[in-house]
């Protein structure tokens, strides 16, 4: 586990192994890391991940169309809010 969280975040307070880190390792560490953050929050709170989706498509079946974002998230909002399921209050 730490192992992981050393690899998405770096060593903190370590100058000696930030001085041998090459800049562009660290900003690809950076952004990484902020590319990580964004997908965790994003699905915190519901949106799909567009990405995901066009890779599992592109890999898995590359016969079907890719959908557009705007209509890739109206169909993932009306799965996740559809009226169609029942017991559930709201």
């Amino acid at each position: 586990m730490l192992k992981i969280f050393k690899n998405l975040f770096g060593s903190f307070g370590n100058s000696s192994s930030e001085s041998r880190r090459p800049a562009g390792r660290r900003v690809m560490n950076y952004r990484h890391t902020l590319y990580f953050i964004k997908q965790t929050l994003r699905l915190m709170i519901g949106v799909p991940d567009y990405q995901a989706y066009v890779k599992h498509i592109k890999t898995n079946h590359p016969d079907k169309k890719i959908m557009a974002y705007d209509e890739f998230f109206r169909e993932r909002q009306a799965a996740r809010y559809s009226s169609s399921t029942k017991g559930r209050c709201c």
